[in-house]
C-alpha cells in the first residue's frame, strides 16, 4: 500500500499527505461513531 517511506512522502507532498490523513481520520470516525453521532444530531 505504501510504496514510498512515510517520512519521504511527507517531505515530498505535505499537503497531499495532510489531505490523505484527514480523509482517513474522517473515514475511521464515520465507521466507528457515525451512527451514534447521526442519531444524536437528529434527536437534538
Amino acid at each position: 500500500m505504501v510504496l514510498v517511506p512515510m517520512q519521504e512522502l511527507v517531505f515530498m507532498e505535505p499537503k497531499l499527505f495532510e489531505a490523505f490523513f484527514f480523509i482517513l481520520i474522517a473515514f475511521i470516525v464515520k465507521n466507528r461513531g457515525g451512527h451514534s453521532f447521526k442519531n444524536q444530531y437528529y434527536l437534538n
